[in-house]
């Protein structure tokens, strides 16, 4: 993810954007009004970066930093690979490659399109940084409605491109010239495709493209094609990127670790014991995991049979896993082909096996998924959709009941491929009692940005704001969800950052957290701090606290302006404490030493809780001077 305050150079900047605008088929569209709104700053024109498609979805623009950004595996004619800041082409007869893919037939999981389609209200333009070296040429942009990929449901539309370095802005709403001319006004993509260079018939292309950004972006400005960074006569800012780190899937209960008392990470004999093998030849643990490779009798359908316990489906809907293979993705029906699973299941008082729809597996970089945001393993919410294949039967229970068998069958290739599965896992939504944190963070932050963070019950309107205006550090923050007066049940959390120029990001968890009611009984951190001492280097903070959940030592944080300074612990003896309140330990008594530059400073200092009642305690706010 590059968000710094330059970015690579780019050969002639507006003059292309413009070429390319009035070369593209369509019309120009208006930008978004904070898109276009410039101030100066030291006599630099500055504007805000325009709504991009992936840095709004996924919380990582398209720049190539990582291998999240463009699946190449995914990819026609021609092929690709990540490096260096840089997605990296063959050209070849039809090349392209697809920031947005999705496949009939399959359980869409991860960055598939099925599961994030694209606002073409909101995203209206697509550009492109790359250097090619064929002059005189057009970049075609198609897309889909229909995971099908016919013609009918199939428009696109082409520009002008030059030889070399440079930036092609395209304005989409235009006449759809394409397939079956869909317009992208009004329409739902769930693929896109871009051919860098459209080469006429009979010709035999050679060379390469390097593209170092692509951005599905929304306003016709010629800034709003770019990404933040200085340009020289101007500059672009960054939008908030608003990512919600808790609560998420991986917090939650896994049924391994439940039944067996170890989760299936499969790198030695212990952590897969009972895991039993069919149709495939066991070769050894490691590192990458449970190595084994296609054998009879039926070579095309290895299996991996789980030990568990009747369960719940409807708790246990999480499924995420690291698979790796050797040999490239290939889905022919042939030796080195099939890399797709299945997940296959019985349900209790049903009749037969129940059988997933085709799980593609990628191959390489691209089977685990590495980026900013990303677990290290795939994922599928096996509840939010029906995952049975086409096939099967209508009516068949499908997975939201009791699951009394379960395996995973890595592929289906006729020949002897060598599988490696590292982990396996189903968990359950992440759960907690009484009250909890709601973690996030900006992976664009900017000084004065502020978050407003709110909660609500699923299937109802129940909301409640947890803070509005609250400021936000760089790098990780978090906010407690304390249930209180609020019904048990479960919440997803809702971030809004907003950056001092107005512009504004939300996220969504991607899990919800299951809130039951604090144990009767709980109790809340309680303490006092004394007035903060002032030294040479800053100040030494002091005072007491405990929690009566707990005879542990509680965490105290000392903060100003929302920046945690330091931590300390109590653990001091304070037999005067003990003397009013007789549950407290004899070691309630902390201090410890906050450095500061000379100065006025208001110090805030809390309590961690340990126990299951509020999370913390405010002791007070203080200003101290430091000489």
């Amino acid at each position: 993810m590059t968000q710094g305050p330059a970015r690579r150079a780019v050969v002639a900047v507006l003059g292309v954007l413009a070429v390319a605008a009035a070369t593209a088929v369509g019309p120009a569209t208006t930008a978004p009004a904070e898109a276009a709104t410039a101030t100066a700053t030291a006599n630099v024109p500055t504007y805000t970066e325009s709504p991009d498609y992936a840095t709004e979805t996924f919380g990582d623009p398209w720049d190539y930093s990582n291998t999240a950004d463009q699946n190449t595996d995914r990819v026609g004619y021609g092929r690709y690979s990540i490096s260096k800041g840089h997605l990296i082409g063959t050209l070849e007869r039809s090349t392209y490659f697809s920031p947005v893919e999705t496949m009939p037939g399959t359980l869409p999981y991860g960055r598939d399109g099925a599961l994030h389609p694209i606002d073409t209200k909101r995203y209206t333009h697509l550009s492109v940084s790359m250097d090619q070296p064929y002059a005189g040429r057009q970049i075609a942009i198609s897309w889909f409605t229909c995971a099908a990929r016919s013609l009918s449901c199939m428009g696109g539309v082409t520009a002008k491109v030059e030889k070399g370095n440079h930036v092609v802005d395209v304005d989409l709403t235009g006449k759809s010239v394409m397939g079956g001319h869909v317009p992208w006004t009004g329409s739902k993509p769930t693929l896109l495709r871009v051919q860098p260079i459209v080469v006429h018939t009979g010709e035999s292309p050679s060379g390469k493209v390097s593209i170092d950004w692509t951005r599905l972006h929304g306003g016709s400005a010629p800034q709003d094609a770019l990404p933040a960074g200085d340009y020289g006569t101007f500059r672009v800012v960054a939008r908030p990127i608003a990512v919600v780190d808790s609560p998420n899937p991986d917090q939650g209960k896994d049924l391994a670790a439940v039944q067996r008392g170890r989760s299936w990470v499969l790198t030695n004999g212990v952590a897969g014991r009972g895991v039993t093998l069919k149709n495939a030849r066991f070769r050894s643990w490691s590192s990458v995991g449970l190595t084994a490779q296609n054998a009879g009798p039926i070579v095309r359908d290895p299996e991996v049979v789980f030990p568990v316990s009747a369960f719940d489906g409807k708790q246990y809907h999480w499924l995420s896993w690291s698979m790796s293979y050797d040999g490239a993705y290939d889905l022919r029906n042939a030796p080195g082909g099939g890399k797709m699973a299945r997940l296959v299941w019985s349900v209790r008082g049903a009749k037969g096996l129940q059988v997933s729809n085709d799980v593609l597996t990628f191959s390489g970089a691209n089977a685990t998924p590495v980026g900013p945001n990303e677990s290290g393993e795939n994922r599928i919410d096996l509840a939010a959709t029906n995952p049975l294949d086409e096939t099967m039967q209508k009516g068949s229970p499908g997975w939201k009941q009791v699951v009394t068998s379960l395996r995973w069958d890595p592929n289906e290739d006729r020949g002897a491929a060598v599988w490696h599965l590292k982990s396996f896992h189903l968990r359950a939504d992440p759960a907690a009692n009484g009250w909890t944190r709601i973690g996030f963070h900006d992976a664009a932050w900017t000084a004065g940005t502020t978050a407003k963070v709110t909660v609500t019950r699923d299937g109802t309107t129940t909301k409640r704001v947890l803070v509005d205006g609250a400021a936000v550090a760089k790098g990780a923050n978090s906010v407690p969800f304390v249930l209180g007066t609020l019904p048990a049940g479960s919440y997803h959390a809702t971030v809004t950052l907003r950056h001092p120029d107005g512009s504004t990001a939300t996220s969504t968890s991607a899990a919800p957290v299951r809130m039951s009611a604090a144990p009767v009984g709980a109790h809340d951190p309680r303490g006092h701090d004394q007035a903060p001492a002032a030294t040479a280097t800053g100040v030494t903070v002091a005072g007491w606290a405990y929690d009566p959940d707990t005879t542990r030592p509680l965490t105290i944080r000392v903060a100003e302006a929302g920046r945690v300074l330091a931590t300390g612990t109590t653990g001091l003896t304070r037999n005067d404490v003990r003397k009013v309140h007789p549950d407290a330990p004899i070691g309630s008594g902390y201090r410890f030493a906050v450095p500061l530059a000379s100065g006025s400073h208001t110090l805030c200092t809390t309590a961690v809780g340990a126990g299951s009642g509020m999370p913390e305690t405010d002791l007070g706010c203080r200003t101290v001077r430091v000489p």
